[in-house]
């Protein structure tokens, strides 16, 4: 499993991937790079959270998010509210975005 993580403000943003059971045993470990996120400004409380994703040979993955508060010492807030390429079987590509529910988790 690999992982990129940001810091900006009061929290830090963890995006993690790993591969599926039953992927090729010698591939690569995925790679998470150009994480950002960013609060809208519309007042919905909503994150996006935009990432690329590499596996050289196009396995889906496993995506995960997690965020401190603290500077990455623990990642526990609260952080169940999200939609986009999160979860399984995510595929690898650039571009991939998450949408995180602040206001719903907090």
């Amino acid at each position: 499993m690999n992982g990129s993580a940001l810091s900006s403000g009061a929290f830090c943003v963890l995006v993690t991937a790993g591969l599926l059971l039953g992927s090729a045993a010698q591939a690569a470990d995925p790679v998470v790079e150009d994480v950002v996120f960013f609060q809208r400004t519309d007042g919905s409380k909503l994150v996006d959270i935009t990432f690329d994703l590499i596996e050289t040979d196009g396995d889906a993955m496993t995506v995960a998010v997690a965020v401190s508060d603290d500077g990455g010492a623990t990642w526990n807030v609260p952080c169940r509210t999200l939609s986009g390429d999160v979860g399984d079987g995510i595929l690898p590509g650039l571009g991939k975005h998450i949408v995180w529910d602040y206001g719903q988790d907090h």
